[in-house]
This record gives structure tokens, C-alpha cells and sequence, in this order.
């Protein structure tokens, strides 16, 4: 008998969760098994199931501690009949047990991961397993090459804002994605609360000295551009000066002379033709120069370079250690202003004023900050005035302790509540327990100061009872502690004043409110999401919470739709007050949901779209135009010879034939145009290419004529497409390789190439063969010989020989100029 023999789930499963564990088989036919579930449909117990049913010794990984003990508490609590973890579970990495809980953070630190591989797991459980620090990924990959493990992969949402490079890594380790229980579904089924998401925004002061960050780098470049020094060290350099004798060096670092070649271009400098015939471009091709091309030639210079380039390198925080970085990291002081500006305090004052207007004493609010700010009650405590209307505190930060100071000048009851590690604060009177000792406040007897026998874990779940029963109201605490793990369904009201960079806590704190209240059956919910822009607009705090947005679905009550992004939002502090209206209806929030619930499908469910610009409809009507002219003009002119000439009968039927076998091909291309008339049907023939590519190779088991393949327009003018028909693993694979193919060029296998009739002037812009279809030459093969059918005569070059590369250099740098772009939209449908 197994330690797996004795868990046995309490209670009954879920619909949605069912589901999964009745294709579990079918989904670990890849040895992965990547769920995406919203907060509320209960991964950790639907990972402890799958466990239990494969039966192997376990690791499991989560990012912080307070999930790792929620693995162990919901294991102890759903599967066992005990009231404490059995000996056969371990939380210390150097004594693994058959199952084993860890952070990725103890994995980095055990080192050699020896131990682990000589206990033999075999099944590696991944809880949010992305925006993991570099030497985690590194850690955890080392880990995952010798265990060759199954690897069942949980999280809330997939990391679609990551780099391509940080995705491929990703999906490498979880695999596509095999199910997604999504924020709709869990409110169709009524376990999440009907709520919306809202924003505030207030702007930096002109006077605050703020600087945009991309300002610097901009002065950078305008500095590095034309530089005397560097422009004579490169007219004089050996690849420019005299090339022919140094191919050999040229070939093996080709990227370098162009580097070289777009600067001199760049400063309108003679260029010689012997380093561009040896790349095969003209000057007209070459693009401008961007930060990717000094990056580029200054590193590849770096120790060549004059002593006064070093030194403006380095001030600019562009050199350090050795390595050059253009444009330089992001110099703090613009950031951290607008972060820490008080214009957030001043947006939660108002809101608060607003939903305590509207909800009354019904009211259960968290508002969550970074910082603690146990300074702020030092200040109030020697000046009770200094945080009230008009006070020198009205220019504080939003941290916990400054803003229970401003807050507690409004208006209103004393029925704030602070939660953080270090401080805790209570309405007097509402609090009596034997492990806590309160102390009023010397500045405000409202209040009491609360500290505790135990550990974190009693203090919060003092305070968020208080919450839940009505003796407080307003909860203010840090992310540190309340964001992961931390449950209290009763909160109706979010604030988030944390960091909105932060895209994975920022959905763990969104869980928080979404929670349905058995107590409360037709809760609903408002989250409200902070930033500060810059005295001119925009600024990356607007930038980071674009960003937020892409990572969760929500309820677009403008356009009565579930779908991620940030379009249905204003970019200005003046939509401030038609957000505090929107948020005084809660009767219809409701009624919203239900309406944008139904999409017109039988079985709705979160489908991803993809959204680009860039497509190769102008080529295919080129190169159709020029293919096509030829023959046209030969047919005209075999129908005029046979006029002038007066041919009789005969003569005329073997015209008439000519001419019929040379239209062909004119209505072959007047097809291709047809079928690429918008940028839509060009996007459809180009899935239909990758299609075909995949159900060829075996990367897609549907049958070929069950797949759709869907195009529209964005209301913003971009092109989306996505597929029909197919499984969600299917579609997550086929969506990853169409990005793949549109996204600038990195450094494939393969490229897929086109030239026209018209010479190599009118070739078309390359790309890349996705990762899936480039390992082998058979599967790029499949690629190609879908763009013939759907798209139009393309080669095939592989890019791991001298003539490869050239052309893969070539490539990127006329996807440069193109500045392609693909942007990934969840929508529910």
C-alpha cells in the first residue's frame, strides 16, 4: 500500500474540474499536463487529485511560502482523515519524502540538486511557473533535464505578457496548454462574484522634477549617433576600409558589419561596396539605426572603443561589468516618483468616500500597498495634524501606515482596520481575544494597536474576521502578506495601490475580492486598479497597467464582452468621475454579466485571438500582378497576330486554345489576389499554410476540413485570427507557431523566402519557420509546401550554413524596418 492509497477527496468535484480528471490520460500523453485555472476553481486540490491518481513520488514547487503551506493545509484538510500531515509529506528539500513541497527559491538554494534525483520523483508539480528569477529557471530546468519527470504545470494565467523568448522556455517545460478554467466559466457556475474592474488614475505634478525614463535613453542615442570619434574608428576599421581579406572574420560575426554599415549610413557617411556585396544588401535596405543596432556595435567594439565613449557609456549606466546595454536599464528616479506619488492616497480617499456613499454599512473593503510606513505613526503620534486636509501628510506615499492616517480624517466611522507584519490596528472595543494586548492610540482613541502571542497566521485570521463580521470595514495591508494564500470572501471592494508592473500578484489579489460569500449569495465585487502618469500623459506606469490588463479576461461593460486588454479604459484622469458612477451600480453589474455570458455558442469558452499589422498581402499582389502580366500579355498578343493576319478557321481554334492555356495562370493569380483582397484573408491563407503544416506532421490530430480558421478587425484597425474546431491544446500550439511566424526574427532553422519574376529587389519580407516545425527539414517541408497552396512560391533556406546565415542576417534586417508586432487577446465566446 501506498502513501496515495490513503488520500481520498472529501467532497464532490466540480463540473469544470471533472472534466479534467476525466481526460487525464489523454492529457498526459506528452508527459504534461498544463492547467490555466482562475482563482476559485480549486487547482491545488485538482493537483492533489491528479497526484493521488498517479500515484508517484511527488515534487511539488510553488513561489512563495505561504502557498506552500496551503498545499499542505488543503492536503490535510480535503484527502486525509488526519488532522496533521503524515510523515510520508516533507517540506525540507535535503529530506524528501514520497511527497515533497518546496519553494523554487529553496530549490535555487539546495545547489546541486543530487538529493532530489537520487530519491527519484517522477512527477514534478509546478505551481505558477513563470516571471521566476533567472537563477530559478535555471535551477528548475537543470531539475527537470535529469529527473525526465511528468510535469503537471498549474497556474492562473499563462505568461502571454513575457517575452518570446521567456514563452518558449516556458511552454518547453509545461507544454501546451491541455485545459483552462476561466474567470466566465467560474462565474456562469456561480463559484466567483459577478464583478468589474475600474480605474483611477491622478497625475504626476509638473513641478516634481520627474523626468521620462526613455528621455535618457533617448539623449543616449542622439549622443552615440554621431560621435566623430566613432565615426572615424569605423571608417578606418579593417571590415570598412579593406574588406576582401577579412571575409572569413566577417562571416563568422556578420551582424557586427551591418551594425557598422547602418551607423555610417545612419550619419550620412560614404559607404564602400565591397562589405555590402559581401552581405548581399543594398544601402536602400538597410535600416535605421535603433538601440538593437548599437546595442549591437558597441558591443561588439566595446574594447576598441575611444576612453570618452567608455566614460559616457558608463555614466549612462550603459556599460557595467563588462557588458554594454542599449538602452541602458531604467534609471529610478522617474519610476519611483510616479510610484510613490500621493496622488494614489488622494485617489483611494475618493474612491473610499464614494463606495462607502453607496454601499453603507455593507461595505467589506481591502486596499493593498508595498510598503508598511511605520513611520507615519510616529509623525501622527508627535503631530495628530499632520496627515489631516491641508497637512504636510497629504504628500505621503501610499503605504499601509500613511494612508490608515489620511483615511481616518474622512468622513465617516472608525471602522478601519491595518494588517501588515509589523503593525496591527483595530477599531476599539471590537477585538477580544486572550493572545492579543491592544493599546489606544495616543493620537486617536478610535483605535487600538493589537499585538499578538502567534505568528502571522493568528493575526490575520483575527483581523479578517473582524472583516467578515462587520467590526471592520476597510482592511488597509501589504501585498507581502495578504497577497498569496490569504482568503476572505466577505471583501466587495478591492484597491490595489501595489505595484503594477507586478502581473502575477496582481491576479492573486484580484482573487481575493472575486471570491463568491456563501454568506452573502449575490455579492458582487469592484476592483480598482491605480497609476500615476506623467505630467505630459502616458509614462510607464500607464505602459505597465496596458500591460496588466492583457493578462486577465473581464467584464467590458461598454461594449457588453469578456475579453483581456485595457481599450475599454480612458488614458486620463478625467474619466476618474465616470468610473466613480460606474461603480455606484452594482444592481446591474449583475444582470451585465449574465448578458455577456451568453456569445450566441453552444458551448462558450475562453478562445485566444491573435492580433497583428503586419501580413504579406501587398507581396502576394505583386508578385501575382508580375506573374500574372506575362502571360496576359502573350495571350493579347497571339489574339491580335491572328486578327491582323485574317487567320481562317484553324488558325483561329489554335489561338483560341493559346490563349486558353495562357489564362490559367492569370486566373490562378487573380485568385491569389482574391483570396488576399483584405488583411484578413491574407492572415486566413497564411494560418491556413501553418494549418496545413501541422495536421501534415501530426502536431494537430483534427481532421484538416474540421478546422476554421477565423479572422476579423480590431475596432483599433488590427487584423486577429484564431482557429475553430480544434482542441485547446491544438489551438495553444497552432496560436504559439502563427506568433512565432510574425514576430521578428530571432534565430530559427529555417526561413521561408520568396522572390518575384521582377528580380530579387522585389523580394518578399522572410519568416521564420516556428520552433515546432523547424527541428526537422521533413516538417519545415510541410511548412513550405502549405505556402504554396495557401500563400504562394516560397523557398526554404536552413540558416546553420555560411549562406544560411547571410540570409537569416538579411532577414532580420528587413523585418527590422518592418517593425512587426503580434499581440495575443483572450476573449470569451
Amino acid at each position: 500500500m501506498t502513501p496515495f492509497d490513503a488520500m481520498r477527496f472529501r467532497h464532490a468535484w466540480r463540473a469544470y474540474q471533472a472534466v479534467v480528471l476525466d481526460n487525464l490520460e489523454s492529457h498526459l500523453e506528452d508527459d504534461r499536463l498544463h492547467v490555466s485555472a482562475a482563482p476559485g476553481a480549486g487547482k491545488t486540490v485538482l493537483g492533489l487529485e491528479v497526484m493521488r491518481r498517479l500515484a508517484k513520488p511527488t515534487l511539488i514547487l510553488s513561489p512563495a511560502l505561504s502557498i506552500r503551506t496551503q498545499w499542505v493545509q488543503r492536503l490535510v484538510d480535503g484527502f486525509l482523515d488526519d488532522d496533521a500531515p503524515p510523515d510520508w509529506v516533507s517540506t525540507d528539500l535535503r529530506r524528501p519524502a514520497p511527497v515533497t513541497v518546496s519553494t523554487y527559491q529553496a530549490l535555487h538554494a539546495l545547489g546541486d540538486p543530487a538529493p532530489l534525483v537520487e530519491y527519484g520523483f517522477a512527477v514534478l508539480m509546478l505551481d505558477e511557473a513563470h516571471h521566476l528569477r533567472r537563477a530559478w529557471w535555471e535551477a528548475l530546468d537543470h531539475l527537470a533535464e535529469r529527473l525526465a519527470p511528468q510535469v503537471v504545470a498549474l497556474t492562473a494565467t499563462p505568461p502571454y505578457d513575457v517575452s518570446s523568448a521567456e514563452w518558449r522556455r516556458y511552454d518547453a517545460l509545461c507544454g501546451p496548454l491541455d485545459a483552462e478554467i476561466g474567470i466566465p466559466e467560474l462565474v456562469r457556475s456561480g463559484d466567483l462574484a459577478p464583478h468589474r474592474d475600474l480605474v483611477h488614475l491622478s497625475r504626476l505634478d509638473g513641478s516634481s522634477g520627474y523626468v521620462d525614463p526613455s528621455a535618457h535613453a533617448a539623449e543616449l542615442r542622439e549622443a552615440l549617433r554621431r560621435d566623430p570619434e566613432m565615426l572615424a574608428l569605423l571608417q578606418d576599421h579593417p571590415w570598412i576600409a579593406d574588406a576582401p581579406p577579412h571575409v572569413a572574420a566577417i562571416l563568422d560575426d556578420p551582424e557586427l558589419l551591418s551594425a557598422m554599415l547602418i551607423y555610417l549610413a545612419d550619419a550620412e557617411a560614404p559607404l564602400p561596396s565591397e562589405p555590402l556585396r559581401i552581405l548581399g544588401v543594398g544601402r536602400a535596405q538597410l535600416p535605421r539605426l535603433g538601440d538593437e543596432w548599437l546595442q549591437v556595435l558597441f558591443a561588439g567594439l566595446k574594447d576598441t572603443l575611444p576612453e570618452a565613449l567608455v566614460a559616457r557609456l558608463r555614466k549612462a549606466g550603459a556599460l557595467r561589468r563588462g557588458r554594454v546595454t542599449i538602452p541602458p536599464p531604467r534609471r529610478g528616479e522617474g519610476e519611483t516618483l510616479l510610484r510613490d506619488a500621493s496622488g494614489k492616497a488622494r485617489s483611494i480617499a475618493e474612491i473610499l468616500t464614494a463606495e462607502r456613499a453607496a454601499q453603507g454599512a455593507h461595505i467589506r473593503c481591502a486596499i493593498l500597498c508595498e510598503h508598511v510606513g511605520r513611520d507615519a505613526l510616529t509623525l501622527a503620534a508627535r503631530d495628530p495634524g499632520h496627515f489631516a486636509p491641508g497637512g504636510p501628510g497629504e504628500e505621503a506615499r501610499a503605504d499601509a501606515g500613511s494612508l490608515f492616517e489620511r483615511l481616518r480624517h474622512l468622513p465617516g466611522p472608525a471602522d478601519l482596520a491595518v494588517l501588515t507584519g509589523s503593525v496591527c490596528i483595530v477599531p476599539a472595543g471590537v477585538l477580544d481575544a486572550a493572545d492579543a494586548r491592544c493599546t489606544p492610540l495616543a493620537h486617536d482613541t478610535r483605535y487600538e494597536r493589537v499585538d499578538f502571542d502567534g505568528g502571522n497566521d493568528r493575526r490575520v485570521a483575527a483581523i479578517s474576521a473582524l472583516v467578515a463580521e462587520g467590526r471592520a470595514r476597510v482592511l488597509i495591508g501589504t501585498r507581502a502578506l495578504l497577497g498569496q494564500g490569504w482568503d476572505l470572501p466577505a471583501v466587495n471592494t478591492l484597491i490595489l495601490a501595489t505595484n503594477v508592473s507586478s502581473f502575477v500578484s496582481t491576479n492573486q489579489l484580484r482573487g481575493r475580492a472575486i471570491r463568491r460569500d456563501p454568506a452573502r449569495p449575490h455579492k458582487v465585487a469592484n476592483i480598482w486598479h491605480l497609476a500615476t502618469i506623467a505630467p505630459d500623459g502616458g509614462g510607464p506606469e500607464l505602459e505597465a497597467l496596458r500591460a496588466r490588463f492583457d493578462t486577465f479576461v473581464h467584464l467590458d461593460e461598454r461594449d457588453g464582452v469578456i475579453q483581456s486588454g485595457f481599450d475599454a479604459f480612458g488614458e486620463n484622469p478625467s474619466a476618474n468621475a465616470a468610473e466613480i458612477v460606474r461603480a455606484a451600480d452594482r444592481d446591474g453589474l449583475a444582470a451585465s454579466w449574465e448578458r455577456a455570458l451568453v456569445t450566441g455558442r453552444p458551448e462558450p469558452r475562453i478562445r485566444h485571438h491573435l492580433e497583428t499589422a503586419h501580413l504579406p498581402r501587398g507581396l502576394v499582389r505583386r508578385d501575382a500582378i508580375t506573374r500574372g502580366l506575362p502571360p496576359l500579355a502573350l495571350a493579347g498578343g497571339i489574339g491580335a497576330s491572328w486578327a491582323t493576319l485574317g487567320g481562317g478557321l484553324a488558325a483561329g481554334a489554335v489561338s483560341l486554345l493559346a490563349c486558353a492555356g495562357l489564362a490559367v495562370p492569370v486566373i490562378r493569380q487573380a485568385r491569389r489576389v482574391w483570396r488576399h483582397g483584405s488583411l484578413g484573408g491574407s492572415m486566413r491563407q497564411t494560418a491556413g499554410a501553418l494549418v496545413h503544416a501541422m495536421t501534415e506532421t501530426g502536431l494537430i490530430r483534427t481532421p484538416a476540413d474540421r478546422i476554421g480558421i477565423e479572422t476579423g478587425t480590431t475596432p483599433d484597425g488590427l487584423t486577429w485570427c484564431t482557429l475553430s474546431g480544434v482542441t485547446l491544446p491544438e489551438e495553444t500550439r497552432s496560436l504559439s507557431a502563427i506568433e512565432e511566424l510574425f514576430a521578428p526574427i530571432d534565430n530559427p532553422r529555417y526561413l521561408i523566402l520568396r522572390e518575384t519574376y521582377l528580380g530579387r529587389h522585389l523580394r518578399a519580407a522572410p519568416y521564420p519557420v516556428p520552433r515546432d516545425l523547424g527541428a526537422r527539414k521533413e516538417q519545415a517541408q510541410a511548412l513550405l509546401d502549405g505556402w504554396h497552396r495557401h500563400v504562394g512560391p516560397a523557398r526554404l533556406v536552413y540558416t546553420r550554413t555560411v549562406a544560411g546565415r547571410l540570409a537569416l542576417l538579411q532577414s532580420r534586417l528587413v523585418v527590422t524596418a518592418e517593425a512587426r508586432k503580434v499581440h495575443r487577446r483572450s476573449v470569451w465566446e
